[in-house]
């Protein structure tokens, strides 16, 4: 209320970490003072992310009960819904935003605002792609590949609006997302069976290469194991439970996710892999070629996994 004066109606509504809702109102000096009278407040609640729509004309059915709506559609997106940031989520973005200072002048700021926007994780920004004052953006969209083009014209539009001027030149683009296939033998220790190893050293190899590291890494800090374990089932198609916790959580303590352009060298997979799977004796790894070397816009996925016992 720095900037409110004795007369304006201003106010503040104040979420809390139990997602309950405080309206503050001014004191008579910054802001004013409701009459004497009830005050009302409508609000709706709830959606996040499930509630964007990334293609226009795609919302065709009212669900409602008034029959004087007899037909809806979307003549543009609906973007904006996002779910609500996990406590330990922004304890890692709140001082990043503080440091950008609610503007985009360095990398870090940009990439610090265009993460707390909401929809993407790993974000990269390159300076001067297009010119003097110019940047290019890519990111890993929520869930994997590559944000909606609505989101990028968001977020990019987002971007200029902080940067000095609002005159920096950002172009939001799709970035290469290049699956890695995997082919590699396996010779175990004694006393552990093929079934397990290879279903964890399955998963090792998934991790690795997979370009929703971060996001699954943030479900880790924020929600613990299980979070993380219902993510990478969702993700990866797979059915780990509570049994597989004290080796998927040996895997995640150890992980470092993938990344915009570095370079991936064989002693990286075999440090993970063969190091962090109970029960690997020794790894050997035919397919892909190391070292890998990544464009600046270019990050690893998935391909296929062959794992074979010898």
């Amino acid at each position: 209320f720095v900037n409110s004066f004795p007369t304006d109606k201003h106010y503040r509504v104040i979420t809390q970490t139990d997602e309950s809702s405080i309206v503050q109102f001014g004191n008579g000096t910054y802001g004013e003072i409701p009459g004497a009278f009830p005050v009302v407040a409508t609000y709706s609640y709830g959606g996040g992310v499930d509630s964007n729509v990334n293609s226009a004309n795609q919302v065709t059915s009212y669900a409602g009960s008034d029959a004087n709506i007899v037909g809806y559609f979307n003549p543009t997106t609906i973007l904006g819904g996002a779910d609500i940031e996990p406590m330990d989520t922004s304890k890692i973005i709140a001082p990043m935003l503080l440091k950008a200072r609610d503007r985009f002048v360095t990398i870090e700021d940009g990439v610090a605002l265009a993460t707390a926007y909401g929809g993407v994780y790993s974000v990269a920004i390159i300076a001067n792609v297009y010119g003097v004052l110019s940047c290019q953006v890519v990111a890993i969209a929520t869930g994997g590949g590559n944000p909606s083009g609505g989101l990028r014209s968001a977020i990019a539009a987002y971007l200029v609006s902080k940067s000095i001027l609002s005159s920096m030149d950002v172009h939001f683009d799709a970035c290469t997302i290049t699956a890695k296939n995997v082919t590699a033998t396996i010779h175990l220790l004694p006393g552990y069976s093929w079934a397990s190893v290879s279903t964890y050293a399955d998963l090792a190899f998934k991790l690795f290469f997979s370009e929703t590291g971060e996001q699954i890494l943030a479900a880790y800090r924020s929600g613990g194991i299980s979070a993380a374990v219902t993510l990478i089932n969702s993700l990866f198609t797979s059915t780990f439970s509570s049994l597989d916790y004290p080796q998927i959580i040996t895997l995640l303590d150890n992980w470092t996710p993938r990344m915009f352009g570095e370079t991936i060298t064989i002693s990286d997979a075999y440090a993970y892999v063969q190091d962090r799977v109970a029960g690997i004796d020794n790894l050997t790894i035919t397919v892909p070629t190391f070292p890998i070397a990544l464009a600046a816009t270019e990050i690893t996925s998935i391909g296929t996994i062959g794992l074979t016992q010898v």
